[in-house]
């Protein structure tokens, strides 16, 4: 599934994000996702909402994830995320 972002990411937006995929009948939580964050341009939620952001993913533990940034903010917070669901074993680079 591709999920393109742009313009300012609030937690709410995240978590009305997931409310719509829970809500799609043709969505799966053993799908694979892309998440195209190259045009966030603010990205609000803190370190401190990164455990309900975790917490609260719709996806499988056996689905695949990749995501795409370009503002250092919005990397770190992904690393972040990748650290608190993976223990940081995955690879990322910063193209």
């Amino acid at each position: 599934m591709y999920a393109p972002f742009d313009g300012v990411i609030s937690l709410d937006d995240i978590t009305r994000y997931r409310d719509r995929l829970r809500a799609d009948a043709d969505f799966s939580p053993e799908m694979h996702s892309l998440a195209d964050l190259g045009d966030v341009t603010v990205f609000e939620p803190t370190s401190t909402d990164m455990a309900s952001i975790v917490r609260d993913d719709p996806f499988g533990s056996d689905s695949l994830h990749a995501a795409v940034a370009r503002a250092n903010i919005v990397f770190g917070m992904l690393r972040m995320y990748d650290f608190r669901v993976h223990g940081g074993t995955c690879l990322a680079e910063w193209v």
